[in-house]
Formats: structure tokens, C-alpha cells, sequence
């Protein structure tokens, strides 16, 4: 009997898969980010990111830590704590992302911007659609690396 028990119960135990671990910890560091930025907490954000970054309204990916921590400063300055959500939306992984993007139609602009988000995200990155008011405007980028999910853009 007791054997029959063990079986069934290994049968029946469903392992997480490493997909849904990944998905849970880009929804983790995605919220932690988004509560730092709302607290204004520069030391907070950086525990919460990675290089390369593209920051909104940049031209080019930040390639260095220092850099980040620059121009992370004036960007918590500008922040409205109020208008800052923290409800997650859609989860895309690159492939779903990418074909969501070029739906929209590309141009030289956005090849350039596709392909900055694409090296930034790498093979194992995911966007997390952001919900305010109600709809998902604007979005993260999220790579996995080393098993460990950060923050590797608030792009425009």
C-alpha cells in the first residue's frame, strides 16, 4: 500500500516548470521596480536592474553600472509618485514581443528600437505590460540571466 501511495503521490505532484518559475520572478522584480521608482528609491531601483538598459528617451543602451546609476537620478526626480502603477499586465516573451511590435508596422526608427530592445532582452527576456487606468500602457523589459530576473529597460 504504501508504495502505491508514494507512486500516485509522485504521479500527481506537478513540477513547476523552469518557463513558469522565469515568468514569476520577471513578475517579482517587475513589481519590486515599479514600488523603488514609486518610492523614489534610487538604491531600491538598482537592486532591481541590469546593463545594458534603455532608459526612455535615450539614444543608445546604457552600457555601464555607473552610467545607469546616473541617469537613473533625474529620472526618479521626474517621477509622480501617484502616477506611478503597480499593476502588471501581459506577460511576452521575445518571440511573442517581436511579433507584436512589427504588427505595428516598422520603419527605420523602429527597426532601430526593436533591435536595441531585442539585444537588451537577449533570448530569455520578457515584456511586462504595465496596467494604469484600467488598460496596459507601456511596458518593462526583463531579462533572465543566471536564473535571476532584472530590469533592463522602461523604453519610450
Amino acid at each position: 500500500m504504501r508504495p502505491l501511495a508514494v507512486a500516485l503521490l509522485v504521479a500527481l505532484a506537478v513540477p513547476v516548470s523552469a518557463a513558469d518559475k522565469d515568468e514569476e520572478n520577471v513578475k517579482d522584480v517587475s513589481l519590486a521596480f515599479l514600488k523603488a521608482v514609486k518610492a523614489k528609491d534610487l538604491d531600491a531601483v538598482l537592486k532591481t536592474v541590469d546593463v545594458p538598459f534603455i532608459l526612455d528617451g535615450k539614444a543608445e543602451p546604457i552600457t555601464k553600472s555607473e552610467e545607469l546609476k546616473d541617469a537613473l537620478k533625474p529620472f526618479l526626480e521626474k517621477v509622480e509618485p501617484e502616477r506611478v502603477p503597480t499593476e502588471l499586465g501581459t506577460l511576452l516573451d521575445s518571440t511573442a514581443f517581436r511579433k507584436k511590435f512589427e504588427d505595428r508596422g516598422l520603419n527605420k526608427e523602429r527597426e532601430k528600437q526593436l533591435a536595441d530592445i531585442e539585444t537588451v532582452l537577449g533570448k530569455t527576456g520578457y515584456v511586462v505590460m504595465i496596467v494604469r487606468d484600467g488598460k496596459e500602457r507601456g511596458g518593462l523589459l526583463v531579462r533572465i540571466k543566471d536564473g535571476r530576473a532584472k530590469v533592463v529597460g522602461v523604453p519610450k
